[in-house]
């Protein structure tokens, strides 16, 4: 099982404000988890400084175009957003696993994917959860289409150009897919994310 996540951020470095984060639960097999009418598969936060005081840069917001007067408005602080983030955490642990993974600090079924994905970790240890916490919550182990498409194109299995989250899904996926998924937001580059990584998986085990 995946949990797919992805951050939007003010900077390039956890000085700079954690202003959204999504996050989705999909299975081994690529399709996202099913959840009962209660519990959804996927958590979307929007948040800000528990001082409501930004800290942006102007290349980071020209890139995620968020308008952060309206952001203020809408959004939790980080206080309110960790803890609906472990509330939402621990109620799958109930009842998205067994008792077994209940009783242990990881599942070993469970892997955290993203492009990059230790940036995004590294703002949710600063300003939701805690490394520790997060690591036995959830789970340490990680998967990175970012560091896996290096391994690719170092292999000759992949362009040298295709780097980008963007390049690689117009790569796997083609230019009007694509375009369909926003991406800079983070349920957009979280959709981008997974197919992107069954596609590399499948070139991987030699499927066309």
């Amino acid at each position: 099982m995946y949990l797919v996540l992805d951050t939007e951020t003010g900077g390039r470095n956890t000085n700079a404000s954690l202003l959204e984060i999504y996050l989705k639960f999909y299975n081994a097999d690529f399709t996202p988890y099913k959840t009962d009418d209660i519990l959804s598969n996927d958590l979307h936060l929007l948040v800000k400084p528990n001082d409501h005081l930004f800290i942006v840069d102007g290349e980071a917001m020209e890139v995620n175009k968020i308008n952060l007067v309206d952001h203020d408005k809408k959004s939790n602080t980080y206080e309110v957003a960790g803890q609906k983030l472990a509330n939402w955490i621990n109620r799958h642990r109930r009842s998205t696993f067994s008792e077994s993974y209940y009783d242990y600090k990881a599942t070993p079924d469970l892997y955290v994917l993203g492009h990059n994905v230790h940036f995004d970790l590294d703002f949710i240890y600063k300003y939701l959860m805690p490394k520790e916490i997060w690591d036995k919550e959830v789970s340490y182990r990680v998967r990175d289409t970012q560091l896996l498409g290096g391994s690719l194109r170092d292999a000759g299995l992949m362009p040298v150009h295709v780097a980008k989250l963007r390049a690689m899904s117009e790569h796997f996926m083609g230019k009007e897919w694509t375009k369909q998924h926003t991406e800079h937001t983070a349920k957009g580059d979280c959709e981008m994310t997974i197919i992107v990584y069954q596609k590399m998986m499948e070139l991987l085990r030699g499927k066309k």
